[in-house]
């Protein structure tokens, strides 16, 4: 193993314990849940894995104000993943 794979192996393993860290601390805060969301695609599986799971419990104690707030943003990320991949079949 070289000396530059290892330092990479470092900065991936500090970055998905930095991300943890922020999942246990969103404390209930729906655009700190929106940061997350907007990196979920960049993490690993059982990582993304926490963070819905998170999500999905303090969604169920968020007020109805919160928790729309949260449906809309991720009802723009659905569309404009949908917008992307039709983009990309008709390209």
């Amino acid at each position: 193993m070289t000396t530059e794979w290892m330092a990479k192996q470092d900065i991936v393993e500090t970055a998905i314990q930095y991300v943890q860290l922020l999942i246990k601390e969103a404390h209930f805060k729906p655009e700190r849940w929106e940061k997350l969301l907007n990196i979920a695609d960049d993490v690993p599986d059982n990582i993304r894995e926490k963070l819905i799971n998170g999500m999905l419990y303090e969604i169920s104690q968020m007020t109805d104000e919160e928790k729309i707030h949260l449906k809309n943003f991720i009802r723009k990320i659905i569309y404009k993943k949908i917008f992307q991949y039709s983009r990309m079949g008709t390209a």
